[in-house]
């Protein structure tokens, strides 16, 4: 089953300015900031897809590389809060189907080779990180990424291609 939230505080997480207004208007502006600033990072849950949550920061990494060149090409903060938004609830759609299609091939009662996964992270180290395997580590360690999610993330991958050429076929 798909769910989408809506995601209008996404575009708090990317607006530049601070927003003053508030119900109590003997609130500082330090306490206007906080109160943001916990709305921006809070961890919350944008959507689901198969009982698999899709957090908002998930979303917000998604999008955070555009926001920049939306910023320069919007002509208001109304324009830019409406393209950052609507980007996000795309992004959002494309991670639930994407949860969408990996759930069905595990449902089916698909399964990828071990070595599969192996020769493709083998593959990555050799490619990306010339064979040396620690800074490799190194680098999932400062992402916050641990070996067993990036395998995870890995075998995910390998099954969303897999099932995308299934349908091209």
């Amino acid at each position: 089953m798909k769910a989408l939230l809506p995601l209008s505080l996404l575009c708090l997480a990317f607006t530049l300015k601070a927003e003053t207004k508030t119900s109590n208007a003997d609130q500082s502006l330090e306490e206007v900031a906080a109160k943001r600033w916990s709305e921006m990072n809070s961890e919350r849950i944008a959507g689901s897809a198969n009982g698999q949550p899709i957090t908002l920061s998930e979303v917000r990494q998604q999008v955070a590389p555009f926001v920049k060149e939306i910023r320069e090409k919007s002509k208001s903060d109304d324009e830019f809060n409406k393209t950052v938004d609507d980007i996000a609830n795309e992004t959002l759609k494309s991670a639930t189907d994407r949860q969408l299609v990996i759930a069905e091939f595990k449902n089916s009662s698909g399964m990828i080779p071990s070595s599969y996964i192996d020769a493709e992270i083998e593959d990555t180290i050799r490619r990306d990180f010339n064979g040396n395997r620690n800074r490799f580590i190194a680098t999932l360690r400062a992402q916050g990424i641990t070996p067993l999610a990036y395998r995870k993330i890995v075998e995910d991958r390998i099954i969303f291609d897999y099932m995308v050429e299934q349908v091209r076929r």
